[in-house]
């Protein structure tokens, strides 16, 4: 097989019709397999998966999150590519044949990301740093911090890490490197691309194709996001984690610093989520 592509769902199963009709209507010379892991959703999402008969449909009982759910795959099935997808993205119909071609051309590349954008056309922040202390600060600052905001979103680039709302993996080139199941949703693509750059595998923004990514659209998401990174309470925990896995003793002190101030300021500014920010600041000097 030389690509299976991934999909974990969990109760959006308005999206996820959207995003296999993107699939099924690609042109393409690679075969490919499809699997939905369900994560237990209360929705339709299970009917709406079994309306297409060449789905591998995993039922979970519970919700393991993403990271157990895509290693499950990676355990599981044997292909020369895999495609990890968000269900709330939709591909163009060359993103499959573009991006594995891509692959193809360029075999010392082990991960590799297309162009996202909302549905608006403004681009979504698919290509990170690394989150250390001073791209944190610039990220805070409005530079070209961890989100590389004023990053080129043109140009082919060798970054650090590559979002996993859609993510082209070599299988070969991540030996048989797994997400961390501690990281459930959040930032395991971090934690996996610090271990691959540590092995000098290279990870690669393409934009030469464009997938469309409908996450926290309405202007109160987009605006609770832009003031809370990185203090939203479950982000802070991962981040938390990738401190304490990979940096020193040092660097996690300076991280519950800065998020502890970051957060008393932004109580000042915004009031009405006060509760939410100490709720923060406590799991952040306790963890």
């Amino acid at each position: 097989m030389d690509l299976t592509i991934a999909l974990v769902n969990y109760n959006t199963a308005h999206h996820l019709k959207k995003c296999l009709d993107s699939i099924a209507e690609s042109k393409t010379s690679y075969k490919y397999q499809i699997y939905v892991i369900d994560n237990n959703s209360s929705d339709n999402s299970i009917d709406v998966a079994k309306q297409y008969k060449n789905i591998n449909l995993i039922q979970n009982k519970d919700n393991p999150g993403m990271a157990a759910s895509l290693n499950h795959v990676l355990k599981t099935t044997n292909s020369e590519y895999y495609l990890f997808l968000h269900p709330d993205t939709e591909i163009e119909r060359n993103t499959i044949q573009t991006m594995i071609d891509f692959l193809h051309k360029y075999p010392t590349i082990a991960i590799a990301g297309p162009k996202l954008i909302y549905p608006n056309n403004k681009i979504f922040l698919s290509c990170h740093k690394f989150p250390t202390i001073t791209n944190l600060i610039k990220e805070k600052l409005g530079l070209n911090g961890v989100y590389m905001r004023k990053a080129n979103h043109t140009k082919i680039q060798e970054v650090d890490i590559i979002a996993s709302a859609c993510m082209f993996i070599r299988k070969t080139a991540i030996n048989n490197q797994l997400f961390d199941d501690k990281f459930t949703n959040w930032c395991a693509e971090w934690d996996l691309a610090y271990q691959l750059k540590q092995e000098k595998r290279k990870i690669v923004y393409a934009p030469i194709t464009t997938v469309i990514h409908y996450e926290a659209m309405s202007e109160t998401d987009l605006e609770y996001k832009k003031h809370s990174y990185p203090i939203a309470e479950i982000m802070l925990e991962r981040l938390l984690l990738f401190y304490k896995k990979h940096y020193s003793s040092l660097a996690t002190i300076q991280l519950k610093f800065l998020t502890i101030t970051t957060l008393i300021l932004q109580s000042i500014r915004h009031p009405t989520r006060t509760k939410h920010y100490f709720k923060a600041i406590k799991k952040a000097i306790t963890y």
